[in-house]
């Protein structure tokens, strides 16, 4: 649930804890990666507005989502020397579980961010348009790994697909949506090592 919205966190708690983690991260990058910061700063600026502003802006909310996922992907694929076309395909799929994942967060938000008017997606066309775009996104998802796979003659990627598939079906089962996070959690975790080992 929406944290601000249900009343869990006050507006101004909220944007103390996202100024905190953006400007200790910011510290992080230029200890760290300082040939990155410039782009680390744009995209925290992003995540700073999206929780400020862009959530409560119909698709600039899932727009704004898909750019600060992207980045999670983008800064270890740009530091560890990924190809172009492994980068592109690789922010596509980032780009769908992105929507997939804040279409989700917004119908099960949908009383809540109705009751604090804000303008998602999901209250400005309806939970069923919702339910489509985010069967959609998922679907592209699926689609996104097969590509990934045909490009790279790489099987490895394969290992993404179940989890894709799970998400499909997160909307409608009770028993997935319940334990989705420590799904997705240990399953990334495992792929991730299955990937790189």
């Amino acid at each position: 649930k929406n944290p601000i919205a249900s009343g869990d966190l006050t507006r101004k708690e909220g944007l103390v804890i996202s100024n905190a983690l953006l400007s200790g991260g910011t510290l992080l990058a230029a200890v760290w990666f300082a040939h990155v910061l410039v782009i680390y700063i744009l995209v925290m600026f992003n995540v700073l507005m999206y929780s400020r502003k862009f959530k409560s802006i119909h698709t600039v909310g899932l727009i704004s989502h898909g750019v600060y996922l992207c980045a999670l992907f983008l800064f270890p694929a740009i530091l560890l020397g990924f190809s172009y076309p492994l980068i592109i395909a690789g922010s596509m799929l980032v780009i769908f579980v992105s929507s997939a994942i804040q279409l989700e967060n917004e119908i099960s938000d949908y009383k809540y961010d109705k009751m604090a008017r804000a303008n998602t997606t999901t209250v400005r066309f309806g939970t069923d348009f919702s339910r489509k775009l985010y069967y959609m996104a998922s679907a592209a998802c699926s689609i996104s790994i097969l590509a990934l796979f045909f490009y790279l003659r790489d099987a490895r990627f394969l290992v993404f697909l179940p989890l894709s598939v799970i998400s499909f079906f997160r909307l409608d089962s009770n028993l997935i949506r319940d334990n989705f996070e420590k799904i997705f959690l240990s399953y990334i975790l495992v792929s991730v090592l299955i990937i790189f080992v």
